[in-house]
């Protein structure tokens, strides 16, 4: 959704009908704490946010420091997100790295409920994402060079993969590239994979298509190049 400028905040997560042609505010990201450190959105659903308590200070005290330093509205910023949906449990995950504290925020359409993980991988802007088989994958961005995967036991990210120490990607980040996910089911026998290809490096734009393998979860440089160097492309499967 456009924004007037950078600083403005989203009220929420908006939903397109089709019927009337509009987008209308679906999940808002307004907040209130309670006790229990509970944050609820305005229609009441609730979810946790854990804070750490020190000796200096209180749990109410550490409470408040997270509400202005770290709110809801903050982290979901428009500007520095990724987003992927769980279709099967019906819930958005969305990497953020707004207001300088990444975090991984997962979404309940049907409850509207908000469950947040900050202090996470700092993978910069212009990141990919996408949800396979149960697994919520996070790849490049512009501090980042590895593909990680969300562990939600551990609440944390687990990488799998590094561009840089394989030779693959040398200049750091990976940004604005274009990412195909292929599930193996195509007249063309192509086993299960993913694409990746294009994106700019923080100098130049690239021309490189990378290939990742789920058998072995390693990714390959194809020997194949796009026509012309390109990042911020648009692609379509067919």
């Amino acid at each position: 959704i456009p924004e007037k400028n950078i600083l403005q905040q989203s009220k929420g997560i908006y939903k397109y009908n089709i019927q009337t042609d509009e987008y209308e505010l679906f999940i808002r990201y307004d907040k209130m704490v309670d006790a229990n450190n509970n944050i609820s959105t305005e229609n009441g659903n609730k979810f946790n946010r854990k804070c750490d308590v020190d000796d200096t200070h209180s749990k109410n005290e550490m409470i408040q420091i997270h509400i202005e330093n770290f709110c809801v509205s903050d982290f979901l910023e428009i500007s520095y997100h990724t987003a992927s949906f769980d279709e099967d449990n019906q819930i958005i995950y969305m990497h953020t790295n707004a207001a300088l504290n990444a975090s991984l925020v997962k979404i309940d359409i049907n409850t509207k409920g908000i469950l947040a993980y900050p202090k996470q991988r700092d993978v910069g802007i212009l990141s990919k994402s996408v949800f396979i088989d149960g697994e919520f994958h996070l790849i490049g961005g512009s501090n980042n060079s590895s593909h990680f995967i969300w562990n939600d036991q551990q609440e944390k990210y687990e990488e799998i993969f590094n561009f840089g120490e394989h030779g693959l990607w040398s200049r750091g980040g990976l940004m604005s590239f274009g990412l195909i996910y292929i599930d193996g089911n195509n007249d063309y026998k192509i086993p299960r994979c993913m694409l990746l290809f294009g994106g700019f490096d923080g100098v130049e734009n690239r021309d490189e298509i990378y290939y990742f393998s789920f058998e072995t979860n390693k990714w390959m440089l194809s020997q194949c190049k796009l026509p012309i160097p390109r990042q911020c492309s648009s692609y379509l499967v067919t």
